[in-house]
């Protein structure tokens, strides 16, 4: 019998990260993960949620980035821990996009989108993710609302 190649899928981790009330114009990188066990791409999945009150104008956009390091440096000499990261359109200098979720202009509607990091290259010892807001408003202000998760897969021989 045949041996085939499968998709092996890790446990569902979150990013460390804080969207709720995120300026239209601004950016927020998560808390970089060290990649242990040295898997080579994530398939990572992100919900942000508009504000209640004010609607994201139609077709703007929330921008997911890769962002990479090899332990101490990391791109863009960003920091890491959950923080601030620079505002487009300055971001990124080195970051990757990997992808983004296009709007309609719906109050409190989740917007979702899974993304794989494969197509940036290896993951590398450390990464994180950064969103940039470019919606013309703010993330909703409940921050249980939004959140980004990531999956390490790999090909296995069966």
């Amino acid at each position: 019998m045949a041996n085939e190649i499968q998709t092996k899928f890790d446990v569902v981790a979150a990013v460390a990260i804080t969207l709720s009330n995120l300026a239209s114009g601004a950016a927020r990188q998560g808390t970089f993960i060290a990649n242990a066990t040295r898997r080579g791409a994530a398939k990572v999945t992100v919900k942000i949620t508009s504000d209640a009150a004010a609607a994201p104008f139609a077709s703007s956009t929330y921008e997911v980035w890769l962002l990479r390091g090899d332990g101490t440096s990391r791109d863009d000499g960003c920091g890491a821990a959950d923080a601030a990261y620079p505002a487009p359109p300055t971001l990124p200098a080195n970051a990757t996009l990997i992808g983004t979720l296009v709007l309609t202009a719906d109050t409190s509607q989740a917007f979702i989108g899974t993304f794989d990091t494969s197509s940036a290259g290896p993951l590398g010892p450390t990464w994180s993710i950064a969103i940039a807001n470019r919606s013309g408003n703010k993330l909703n202000a409940n921050g249980a609302l939004s959140y980004v998760n990531y999956e390490y897969y790999l090909p296995e021989i069966q």
